[in-house]
């Protein structure tokens, strides 16, 4: 059985970062289909303002612990709720698909450096 608390957390986790980018990142069904659960289930509880509040400041901390209280809260109080949002998660955590800020990453073993070495980008030596 999932725990409650670590369904909450995981929840808000996979949340935010499409909160972050205004929506587009709920290009994929699952992701839609979790904010449109998550809603659904606020609004039953007159909750609604605590996830427009994390839409607005994803970045919070404190309204995405505000957010995985309430969230813990309505699945104490309907546990069949759990194993459905637990589904949706993990279905919305399989569909992300972007790659941000990559970059050409070289790895290797450095032997017997004479010189001035840098990393990085733009960097220069003085």
């Amino acid at each position: 059985m999932v725990e409650i608390a670590a369904l909450a957390s995981g929840t808000v986790a996979t949340l935010v970062p499409y909160l972050i980018q205004g929506g587009k990142g709920f290009a994929g069904e699952a992701g839609k289909n979790l904010f449109i659960w998550l809603k659904d289930k606020f609004a039953s509880q007159n909750k609604q303002k605590d996830l427009e509040d994390l839409q607005a400041k994803p970045n919070d901390t404190r309204l995405q612990g505000r957010l995985e209280v309430v969230l813990e809260n309505i699945l104490a109080e309907n546990r069949k709720l759990v194993p459905e949002l637990a589904k949706l998660v993990k279905d919305a955590k399989g569909e992300v698909h972007s790659v941000n800020n990559s970059k050409n990453v070289n790895t290797g073993t450095i032997k017997d450096i004479n010189g001035h070495v840098t990393f990085g980008d733009n960097n220069t030596i003085s």
